[in-house]
């Protein structure tokens, strides 16, 4: 009778332990993707939401379908889901297992890009949802003791198996071969362009943090000094210090790392200009033609949603209302991932309306701002330029 008693009946199945973790892979993917796509965008909100609805969607299959086992008094649950015979381990392994699973992802959702030719989207994956939780799971054995440790690699590998096959339906063994071997270790100056761009990407998402991390990285070990002033330059506009932006920039030698760099830097002094004019730092006169003549060096490299918003703000602030509603209308049907971006595009939306008299129009699109980065400054800056309007 023993052995039809919990723990007691053997060790735990392979063919259990997969269906458990791909039962967990599939619940998380499809919770953390609709919050993702939801209201919640960013940070510990998303981090919450996502492991709230984790729960709600998975609660059946993970905690209510053994609970109705243990009740009944059989201790031997189908499939052997990872689940033991008493509530308390049922409750201690889920519980664990799901705030090692999701959590460490948000992070890491600001420590690496979204796209681009910087790292593949699923070695990226590989990394938020396999290789991150292990060890935080594994440490857990410390404080929570006991025998769940397969459960917890399982659920794991089953999440990241599942995100893989959502993001790319098509990979298959060379591309896991890829994953588990990867390229060697990149030379020194495609290290620095990699945490450059890790770097700003977390300024356009307001992790203000990491970019100094990233920053003070550069400066302690070495990065060339034209990324350095890349990533000083995202901080500072994550920041709103126009002027010291400005300053910074101007003084750049004329031929930073590449003509892309180069471009994206001018873009920025440009843009600086005009957020200072925008904030009352700059006299309208001389912040507007620096800004022109800086703009008129910008190369083809950075055409697209970045110019429509400097068109934007700068025929905003010229009062040319109606070419400065048609270039922000188009900076803000671009769909950008970071919230500073799509803050900064409501912005110059908001001053390019209050050109045209519309006030209302413009609270509006701060009100918007505000909720996607609730303490960038340049907001507040707008809401004191359209309140005459208003």
């Amino acid at each position: 009778m023993a052995a039809v008693h919990g723990e007691e009946a053997g060790p735990e199945l392979p063919g259990g332990l997969l269906v458990h973790g791909l039962v967990s892979g599939v619940t998380v993917v499809l919770a953390v993707e609709g919050v993702h796509w939801g209201t919640f965008r960013s940070g510990w909100v998303n981090g919450l939401a996502g492991v709230g609805v984790w729960y709600l969607v998975s609660l059946p299959v993970q905690v209510l379908v053994p609970l109705w086992h243990v009740l009944r008094g059989d201790r031997v649950p189908l499939l052997k889901l990872g689940v033991g015979p008493r509530l308390g381990a049922v409750l201690r392994r889920w519980t664990t297992i799901a705030f090692c699973a999701y959590p460490l992802s948000v992070q890491a959702e600001i420590w690496l890009p979204e796209s681009g030719d910087l790292t593949s989207r699923p070695r990226r994956v590989l990394l938020e949802y396999v290789l991150l939780p292990i060890p935080v799971g594994l440490a857990g054995l410390v404080v929570l003791p006991g025998q769940w440790w397969p459960e917890l690699i399982t659920a794991t590998l089953g999440y990241g198996i599942a995100e893989l096959a959502y993001v790319d339906p098509a990979f298959g063994r060379a591309r896991l071969w890829r994953l588990v071997h990867p390229a060697p270790r990149p030379e020194a100056a495609q290290f620095w362009q990699v945490r450059a761009a890790l770097g700003m990407e977390a300024a356009a998402r307001g992790n203000l943090v990491s970019v100094r991390a990233v920053l003070a990285e550069a400066e302690r070990d070495g990065c060339p000094p034209e990324l350095t002033t890349l990533v000083r330059a995202g901080l500072l506009a994550a920041e709103a210090e126009h002027l010291r932006l400005v300053d910074l920039l101007e003084d750049q030698p004329a031929a930073p790392l590449d003509e892309e760099i180069r471009a994206y830097l001018r873009l920025l002094l440009a843009l600086g200009l005009l957020r200072a004019v925008e904030a009352g730092q700059l006299a309208p006169g001389e912040g507007l033609a620096r800004a022109e003549q800086e703009f008129a060096t910008v190369t083809k490299p950075w055409e697209g949603p970045w110019v429509a918003e400097y068109q934007g703000l700068y025929h905003g602030l010229r009062g040319d209302a109606a070419r400065a509603l048609g270039y922000a209308r188009q900076a803000v049907t671009h769909q950008w991932s970071q919230p500073l971006k799509r803050a900064d595009a409501l912005c110059t939306l908001a001053t390019a309306l209050a050109a045209a008299g519309d006030g209302r129009g413009a609270v509006r699109a701060l009100r918007r701002a505000r909720r996607l980065a609730p303490r960038y400054p340049r907001i507040a800056a707008c809401q004191s330029r359209v309140k005459p309007a208003h």
